[in-house]
C-alpha cells in the first residue's frame, strides 16, 4: 500500500511539473519563425519575430518578413514577356492581446523590389515602398506551434503607373513554431 501511494505521489508530481513546463512555452517571451503567404511574409515566404512579454496578456512583437512573388513589370512597356520576380519584405511591430488565443494589430513598413532579366535589352530593376496596417488572430499551442490569420490595408506606389499610389487589401495566413 505504501509503495502504491509513493508511486502515485511521484507520478502526480511529475505530471504536474511536466504540464507546467508545457503550458509555460506559449506564455513566455521568445523567438518564433513562420512560413506563410501575404504581405507580412513578403508574398510567399517566411517571417521571423521575437515576442516580448509586456504584461500578462500583452505582447509587443517586432517582426521581419521576406519572400518572393511573380508578376508583371513595373511599367507596361514589355507586354510579351510580362513575368518578373518580386522580392518583398515587411518590417513592423504587432501588439498581441491574449494568452493562447491572441488578437493582433500592428503597422508595417513594406518594400517590393522588382527584377526582370528575361531579355537582356529589357532588364529592369525598381524598388517600391509603402506601409500597411493589419488586424488579425494568432493561436498558440502549448508545445510551440503558432498560426495566424490577418486582414489589413496596404498603401504603396503603383508599380504599373509612375507617380501614383494606391490602397490594396492585405490578407495573410501563416504557420510556425515558437522556440
Amino acid at each position: 500500500m505504501k509503495r502504491l501511494f509513493f508511486i502515485y505521489l511521484i507520478f502526480s508530481c511529475s505530471k504536474s511539473i511536466a504540464q507546467e513546463n508545457i503550458n509555460y512555452k506559449y506564455n513566455k517571451p521568445g523567438f518564433a519563425i513562420q512560413i506563410g503567404t501575404g504581405l507580412l511574409y513578403g508574398g510567399l515566404g517566411t517571417q521571423v519575430e521575437y515576442q516580448l512579454k509586456f504584461k500578462e496578456k500583452i505582447r509587443i512583437t517586432p517582426q521581419l518578413g521576406i519572400g518572393i512573388s511573380i508578376g508583371g513589370p513595373p511599367d507596361q512597356t514589355d507586354t510579351i514577356h510580362s513575368e518578373g520576380i518580386w522580392i518583398n519584405s515587411a518590417l513592423g511591430a504587432n501588439i498581441e492581446y491574449g494568452r493562447k488565443h491572441r488578437v493582433i494589430i500592428g503597422p508595417q513598413l513594406i518594400t517590393a523590389y522588382y527584377t526582370s532579366d528575361i531579355l537582356p535589352q529589357s532588364s529592369q530593376q525598381r524598388i517600391f515602398l509603402g506601409y500597411s496596417l493589419i488586424a488579425g488572430y494568432k493561436g498558440t499551442a502549448s508545445f510551440g506551434l503558432i498560426w495566424q490569420a490577418y486582414v489589413g490595408m496596404a498603401h504603396m506606389e503603383d508599380p504599373l503607373m509612375s507617380e501614383r499610389e494606391y490602397l490594396a487589401p492585405n490578407i495573410g495566413l501563416g504557420l510556425g513554431y515558437k522556440f
